[in-house]
């Protein structure tokens, strides 16, 4: 057991508890995240996959240096789970480009700070072995307390990150503008759930129904955009109440499923 002085959340979530250590985990197996280091040599680590169902095979054991768009696209497209396990800075690099968690964020705010750091990370490696099992089994309920301020909180953190990041290519715009989308899907199909309980609920249902279509076309049209992904944005798009459904019904599948 090792004591320090509490400097602040953000000083733990930013640098660690230990101030003398070259990189801060953010992640629970390290000597993978080395073993990744040590191979690309660099000072931003991602791992890609994890195991969420009990019947899941281990996936192949690839690792590999990718540029900062690959990054960014990566972290923001929605295709790997995000969490508290996957990945490993170098303190160095985080105090030479002060990069540092939004406190005025409660939501969102992991988000903006590892797009900040594939940003500006001058080597990134990748490593797709599978060392952790994340439980699904936790999924909030369709029916849970419906949080609106937490949805506008995460809305301006997604804001804050298109307006910060300077690396801004059309993969990276098209990814993004699809992240907005399905956050809107989030807040549609959480007011659908929870209709009963909300006094505004068609204010609220309109106005994130036009946040969601306002990138539908040019996501449409999209070539960073897969045809599955299309799919799903076309049932939203013309039905919000039935793909509230189909995800409830895939939500409780998963939640069976999970490790």
């Amino acid at each position: 057991i090792e004591e320090f002085y509490n400097n602040g959340e953000w000083v733990m979530r930013t640098l660690g508890c230990y101030p003398k250590r070259k990189f801060v985990p953010d992640v629970i197996n390290v000597m993978h995240m080395m073993n990744i280091l040590n191979e690309t040599v660099s000072d931003f680590v991602i791992l890609r996959n994890c195991f969420t169902s009990s019947y899941q095979k281990q996936f192949d054991d690839c690792i590999k240096k990718i540029n900062n768009e690959h990054a960014i696209a990566l972290l923001l497209g929605l295709s790997m789970e995000l969490g508290c396990w996957n990945k490993l800075y170098s303190k160095k690099m985080l105090l030479e480009n002060k990069i540092r968690f939004n406190e005025n964020l409660f939501y969102g705010e992991g988000l903006r700070f590892i797009l900040n750091v594939a940003e500006k990370a001058s080597s990134i490696g990748l490593g797709t072995k599978a060392v952790y099992y994340y439980r699904k089994s936790n999924l909030s309920s369709a029916t849970s307390k419906f949080n609106y301020k937490k949805f506008i909180n995460g809305e301006k953190s997604l804001l804050e990150v298109k307006n910060n990041l300077s690396l801004y290519s059309e993969k990276i715009e098209a990814i993004w503008k699809f992240h907005y989308a399905m956050f809107a899907q989030n807040v549609l199909v959480a007011c659908i759930n929870n209709k009963k309980n909300i006094s505004d609920y068609n204010k609220i249902y309109d106005e994130w129904k036009k946040k969601f279509d306002l990138y539908y076309t040019d996501l449409i049209n999209s070539k960073y955009i897969s045809k599955k992904d299309k799919l799903k944005l076309k049932l939203i798009h013309f039905s919000p109440n039935l793909f509230a459904k189909i995800r409830n019904r895939k939500i409780k599948k998963m939640v069976k499923r999970s490790v």
